[in-house]
């Protein structure tokens, strides 16, 4: 493998029309299609392993982190999403309960058994009556009945060297064919507020920061009522975007040499002098060649998206995000 791409974006920024397009090069594998690659930047993830352990000061915060990460991954592992139209398949294969299992065995430098407070107060009432139902009646103290193991982690060296170990092993059991002379693109396989140390993780990662104008940012939310977004209202959008992303620190990020940032509108309209910016950033021939039926990469359609707004959005929404968010207008 010679480099990652991380593609970065909002909910409806546009960053999956760019992941798509390095996907469709013959010399790039995106291992997940369409799918966003979610395991390092989703809470109970990687990334918030990694917080919860170095982070924070606690004896108890890494070992609630451990068993969150172990909960997410084997729910995760069982996770299923469209391949194709009516077409259902696991997003990951069974390896990565293995993959997981060793590196969380490789980062524990201290491990016993325990029953904190924390999870006494959690724990199902039935769960608890049984526990101390056989402590009083098997003379099995908590520690004898292993129900949590108390760990303590490795250097933070350690944590990033196994954790790269870690999602390379992941990425190579999910592609289908070899990674040797190519390239990997994942779509949103890190935060979008915290890019740089949430990429840590890969070998030779480039990060792709995709930005879109907010009215369509909150006409694609609004279109697909997505889930994780404020999409049912104009007002508290604004605040949401100004508060994410018109603050001084993420535009003070994006400013980052480690990190391209590309304008959805650009990269559609002006597609050439773009795929330019990309190719030199990320060091790969600007004569595109594509795969064989590429089924990914359409720029009319892509092109389609642009100005969606105009058409979705009342005429107040509109009023309301350009007299707000006049500073992050890209048209």
């Amino acid at each position: 493998m010679k480099k990652t791409v991380i593609v970065l974006g909002t909910w409806s920024s546009g960053s999956g029309a760019v992941s798509d397009y390095l996907s469709s090069r013959k010399d790039f594998i995106n291992p997940f299609g369409t799918n966003e690659f979610k395991i390092i930047s989703d809470p109970m993830g990687l990334h918030h392993l990694f917080i919860n352990l170095y982070k924070t000061k606690s004896l108890l915060y890494p070992t609630f982190a451990f068993e969150n990460f172990e909960k997410y991954i084997h729910k995760l592992e069982k996770y299923i999403v469209y391949s194709s139209p009516g077409v259902k398949k696991k997003l990951y294969n069974y390896k990565l309960l293995e993959h997981t299992k060793y590196f969380l065995n490789k980062i524990i430098k201290i491990s016993y058994f325990g029953y904190p407070h924390y999870k006494d107060v959690t724990i199902d009432l039935d769960k608890r009556i049984s526990l101390k139902l056989k402590r009083k009646f098997l003379s099995k103290n908590f520690a004898e009945q292993k129900i949590l193991s108390i760990v303590s982690p490795v250097a933070k060296a350690d944590f990033i060297k196994y954790s790269k170990q870690y999602i390379q092993n992941v990425l190579k059991s999910s592609c289908k064919s070899s990674l040797n002379n190519k390239n990997i693109v994942l779509n949103n396989g890190a935060d979008i507020l915290d890019p740089i140390t949430s990429s840590q993780y890969y070998k030779n990662p480039k990060i792709i920061c995709v930005l879109r104008d907010p009215r369509d940012i909150f006409c694609g939310m609004k279109i697909r009522q997505a889930n994780s977004t404020p999409w049912y209202d104009v007002k508290i959008f604004i605040k949401w975007y100004k508060y994410h992303f018109g603050n001084k620190k993420f535009r003070g990020v994006l400013k980052n040499n480690r990190i391209l940032v590309i304008k959805f509108e650009d990269f559609i309209l002006n597609f050439d002098k773009e795929n330019k910016r990309i190719c030199k950033f990320l060091n790969i021939n600007k004569n595109i060649s594509f795969k064989k039926n590429n089924k990914l990469f359409n720029i009319e359609f892509s092109r389609s998206n642009i100005y969606k707004s105009k058409k979705f959005l009342s005429k107040n929404e509109l009023k309301l995000i350009k007299k707000n968010l006049r500073k992050y207008l890209q048209w």
